[in-house]
């Protein structure tokens, strides 16, 4: 049984007693102070330092005649055993057993009482695991000569009489804190031959060891811990000699008034719950970061007992055990992985940090201790301090604590990788043997080969699913991209294909119906510049022949009229007798071209006038919004529409224009539309996409109305309401949901947006709880003008300041509009060309994305096209929109 108590009540009949009648009873017990758990809502604990295992009294008056406890006394660091009793000649007995310190905790103990009352003999044992340490045989006593007895195993005792003389009334003895097993009393005929101690010995064998319980939960939260954030996590079991602690960490930014602090991040100690007994400050684990101007450290602390007592008035400072790691300061930037554990009374930290370039440094340490076993953990883990003034801004993943040794859910890595230097499945190093994956270096991934699927961790083929593979014959054979299809046969076709280019577009997209045309005419480009709107460029249009082994391009044949048939006879003589013929002039317009139709016609894309050089044929004059480049005519139609300059009354539309807002008392109007249930608007730059004819439907919406009129979503007016939230200025109403815009109070408790800010920003009208926690000033007070974040006194402001001011708004707004969609508010602010883009830039106030995620072996690849990063579907390398007709047309 485990830290309960236990009553018997026995009646000593001698007259029914032989020689071998034989009367025992015994305990084993193992001392465990700290598993609140076993021993919860146990009253009469730790009351003392003496905790009492058996007593036995005369059942009528509750008069103490036996005892056996144990005592821990601290200032002396002694653990004595004692068993006291009165025998029937009213004589007290006392016989005491010391303990090594070291030797006690999460050790089992037996007693074991055996008498022959007839005999007149009693043997008194204890046994430390299977060992006898002492053993006491007396001859010509009785322990007992009153014949109703109450035994009592385990419990509290505060002593109403005593026959002992050593024990006096009011003395206290604790409840054992720890696990007890009772041999309970009995009277039976045994010789005194029989060989108990052997008989006990093997009973050790069968007692209960510690059967560790793994936790439900071992992943802790996943969170970027911001300012005075903290979090606790309480482990569900107890452990036995076994835990770790192990993860992913980064300092995202270090806020420092100081020219040195000490920032605690992690505490673990051992669960009490209510209890007030323990001394909480002898931690299991502590980790610091300690910042200065001249050095960054880590330091680490436990404990070890040189006494296994653990009350809280016990404050021994010198049973903790510190390290302390020198560290590069710009090394906490990067990703650290941290794994503690403690296994056998060995405890071991291993700190290591990995950089852009895979380079690995590490610290570890390793100690010998002694710390108390079968604990419930509790770990707290952020700005326990709660330090305002300096604090780390840090973020965590794939945080685990495990209570028991082997727990298959505990990893390093993501389950794709063997080694890695990071929680993703993009930070793989190498990869599992048994998975049977292969590594991709340029993306760090291990990742199953083509004809296999990622099933529980492992690459399958059909044969390993048991599937048979039917082939289906194929009867209408097609050309892959790039030929097209020519009496059966395919034929490459031809297009130029690069990085970034793809000539002759028509061939290489359109290979089953080219041959009815044989025109290139469509050039594709994925610009990473400003200057080109769309992907897809027209360049000038040529025609091809085939003459039954090789293509010929024909430079004038859609001037003239030919026949658009790659194998046209009737074509390819009359473009023979062209070339036959001879230079004879030269064509300098496309005009002297169609009137004469005999000399030699400019090959210059989108030119009207041509002129001859040495280095060959060059443009003179280009056509409407084309110049000359070199030569040539380069596209120069400037973007009409800006984002930055679209200020109120106008709005920004799906379609890139500017439009006076529609709604009345609205002072700015933007656009939102539902698609595959989720919400966009054109508030965010980054979510300004041309949305395809029936694909959508578009809704506008209000950012702010007049004074006295809140928006309501579900009219589309601005409608003369006041507020139904208590302490708000202005509101809107979307799906019978209130959101506050704008509160009365100086916390953030109703809105994220107030406009009471001097607590926060001085001389502020209007602020707002940004990003990260940080409060941003939205407008000031009369007299004075927002710059750098702050308000400062001048009645002049520059010209783009009421634009500036909008933006400002606009952000507030986002702040409680974009609550709805996530129910979370974001760590960062998110890129004004949207989240698939890697690096975005600005040109003259008009962000573009000049580089995308480019991962397509996983994800959806994102292409350069203009301003943003459109998705194209998984392995795809290039990719363009097609409209829906034509999308519908190919599935008939």
């Amino acid at each position: 049984m485990d830290n309960l108590s236990l009553r018997n009540i026995l009646t000593i009949k001698e007259a029914e007693l032989s020689e071998e009648s034989c009367f025992t009873f015994g305990i084993w017990s193992k001392y465990s102070p700290l598993n609140i758990k076993g021993f919860k809502d146990q009253i009469g604990m730790f009351q003392s330092n003496c905790y009492q295992l058996i007593n036995v009294m005369e059942y009528t008056t509750k008069s103490l005649y036996f005892i056996y406890y144990v005592c821990l006394e601290y200032s002396t660091k002694r653990i004595v055993k004692t068993i006291q009793f009165v025998n029937d000649q009213d004589q007290s007995i006392q016989f005491d057993k010391s303990l090594d310190p070291y030797e006690f905790e999460n050790i089992w103990y037996q007693f074991q009482l055996i008498s022959w009352p007839i005999l007149r003999r009693l043997e008194l044992i204890i046994i430390k695991s299977d060992k006898i340490i002492l053993k006491e045989i007396i001859t010509d006593i009785k322990p007992f000569k009153e014949q109703q007895l109450l035994l009592t195993f385990g419990d509290n005792l505060e002593v109403i009489e005593s026959r002992i003389d050593q024990i006096t009334q009011g003395m206290m003895y604790s409840l054992f804190p720890g696990q007890i097993v009772v041999y309970h009393p009995l009277i039976e005929i045994i010789p005194i031959s029989f060989d108990f101690e052997q008989q006990i010995i093997e009973g050790y064998s069968s007692l209960t060891q510690c059967n560790c319980q793994n936790n439900e939960q071992v992943d802790l939260e996943e969170i970027g811990l911001n300012v005075i954030d903290d979090k606790i996590y309480i482990s569900e079991n107890v452990n036995c000699n076994y835990y770790a602690l192990s993860g992913w960490l980064k300092v995202k930014d270090i806020v420092q008034k100081s020219e040195e602090f000490t920032y605690q991040f992690i505490k673990m100690t051992v669960f009490i719950g209510k209890q007030q007994i323990f001394n909480e400050n002898v931690a299991t684990f502590q980790m610091f970061y300690q910042i200065s101007t001249l050095s960054t450290k880590i330091i680490i602390k436990t404990y070890t007992y040189d006494f296994p007592i653990a009350i809280k008035e016990i404050q021994d400072v010198s049973q903790e055990i510190e390290t302390q790691f020198q560290i590069q300061k710009d090394n906490l930037k990067q990703w650290h992985y941290l794994f503690l554990q403690l296994e056998d009374n060995q405890f071991n930290i291993k700190i290591t940090f990995y950089d852009y370039q895979s380079n690995i440094q590490f610290y570890e340490a390793q100690f010998s201790v002694r710390q108390f076993h079968n604990c419930q953990f509790k770990l707290q883990y952020g700005n326990i301090q709660k330090n305002s003034l300096n604090y780390l801004k840090i973020e965590l993943r794939k945080f685990q604590f495990t209570n028991c040794q082997y727990d298959e859910r505990i990893s390093k890595c993501h389950s794709s990788c063997l080694d890695c230097d990071g929680s993703n499945k993009n930070n793989c190093l190498s990869c599992p043997v048994e998975q049977q994956r292969i590594y991709i270096p340029e993306f760090k991934q291990c990742l199953c080969p083509y004809s296999t699927i990622d099933y529980d961790n492992k690459c399958i083929t059909y044969e390993d699913s048991n599937l048979l593979l039917k082939v289906k014959q194929n009867i209408n054979k097609k050309c892959k991209a790039g030929y097209f299809e020519l009496e059966g046969d395919c034929e490459r076709c031809p297009s130029r294909v690069k990085a970034d280019l793809i000539t002759c577009f028509d061939c290489f997209s359109q290979g089953k119906d080219w041959a009815s045309k044989s025109i290139c005419g469509k050039y594709i480009y994925f610009p990473i510049s400003l200057s080109l709107q769309n992907a897809i460029l027209y360049d000038y249009s040529f025609q091809y022949y085939h003459d039954g082994s090789d293509l010929i391009i024909c430079e004038n044949c859609l001037h003239l009229d030919y026949e658009q048939e790659l194998q046209n006879e009737d074509g390819i003589y009359k473009l023979f007798l062209q070339k036959f013929n001879g230079f004879e002039s030269f064509c300098f317009s496309l005009i002297d071209f169609g009137s004469e139709q005999k000399c030699t016609i400019c090959n210059v894309g989108f030119c009207i006038l041509c002129g001859i050089q040495i280095d060959g044929i060059v443009c003179l004059k280009c056509e409407e919004n084309y110049i000359v480049v070199d030569g040539l005519c380069k596209f120069n139609k400037q973007i009409p529409y800006f984002y930055q300059s679209c200020q109120p009354p106008y709005y920004t539309t799906y379609n890139r224009e500017c439009k006076i807002c529609p709604i009345n008392y609205c002072l700015y109007c933007f656009e939102y539309n539902y698609n595959n249930n989720k919400e966009s608007n054109t508030l965010s730059q980054a979510e300004i996409l041309i949305l395809e004819e029936g694909n959508s439907y578009v809704k506008i919406g209000c950012v702010l109305c007049q004074d006295g009129y809140i928006f309501n979503f579900n009219s589309g007016l601005c409608v003369n309401q006041v507020p139904r939230i208590q302490y708000c200025l202005t509101s809107y109403i979307k799906q019978l949901d209130e959101k506050c815009l704008l509160s009365t109070l100086n916390n953030f408790e109703v809105s994220r947006v107030i406009n009471n800010c001097d607590d926060y920003i001085l001389n502020c009208e209007i602020c707002a709880l940004y990003y990260q926690q940080v409060i941003i000033c939205i407008n000031c007070k009369i007299g004075f003008v927002l710059q750098e974040g702050l308000c400062y006194m001048n009645e002049e402001s520059k010209i783009n300041y009421s634009k500036d001011i909008w933006d400002l708004q606009i952000k507030a707004f986002l702040l409680i509009y974009q609550f709805d969609k996530s129910q979370d508010y974001p760590n960062k602010e998110p890129s004004k060309c949207g989240n698939s883009c890697l690096s975005c830039k600005n040109d003259n106030q008009q962000y573009f994305c000049e580089k995308c995620m480019s991962n397509h072996l996983e994800d959806p690849v994102r292409i350069q096209y203009g301003l943003y990063c459109p998705e194209c579907p998984r392995l795809c390398q290039v990719c363009i929109s097609r409209p829906l007709e034509e999308i519908k047309l190919k599935t008939i």
